[in-house]
């Protein structure tokens, strides 16, 4: 395989992942997922 199509499907591979964490942030709630890990803290200023 060459090292373009590595490079599409791990992006494809990324981008599946961060739709999959929002909708369980989304289903369990910000607090809860940020307490679980699944997101990231961004600091004011």
């Amino acid at each position: 395989m060459s090292h373009h199509k590595l490079q599409e499907l791990r992006g494809r591979r990324e981008f599946m992942a961060n739709i999959g964490r929002g909708m369980l942030t989304a289903s369990v709630g910000s607090t809860m997922a940020l307490d679980l890990g699944l997101t990231k803290t961004f600091a004011a200023g």
